[in-house]
């Protein structure tokens, strides 16, 4: 269990979706690092970005995430990863911000659910 490393810069090294997807593993355990820079990864598509937003969804302590000049990622997904990192800032305490995000995913669900009727209509 990492005790020491607080933060992890990654910028501009083309770690692409396997690099993405290794790290939200990681972060779905880590509850020290505090600190993730990713920026200028231009080869982080959807698909890493889908990863991190599962992760944030379960760490509550990384307070900093660098994403800046990826433009492949999905504006809905980059508007999600800021509201968790958001969550990750402002809450109290851990338990906060993990009560807080399960109400956010529950409001997520039923958006998509509301999208998802909408196109079975207009079929």
């Amino acid at each position: 269990s990492n005790t020491t490393l607080i933060k992890i810069i990654l910028s501009y090294n083309s770690i692409g979706d396997v690099g993405a997807l290794a790290l939200a593993e990681a972060l779905m355990y880590n509850d020290t690092l505090t600190g993730l820079e990713l920026d200028d990864n231009d080869d982080i598509s959807d698909i890493g970005a889908s990863a991190l937003v599962e992760a944030l969804q379960s760490n509550a302590t990384l307070t900093q995430l660098g994403l800046n000049d990826i433009d492949a990622i999905d504006t809905v997904l980059k508007r999600k990863i800021d509201r968790l990192m958001e969550i990750n800032c402002e809450a109290k305490s851990e338990e906060e911000a993990r009560r807080r995000k399960t109400t956010l995913r529950i409001g997520w669900m039923l958006d998509d659910e509301d999208e998802d009727e909408g196109e079975g209509g207009a079929r």
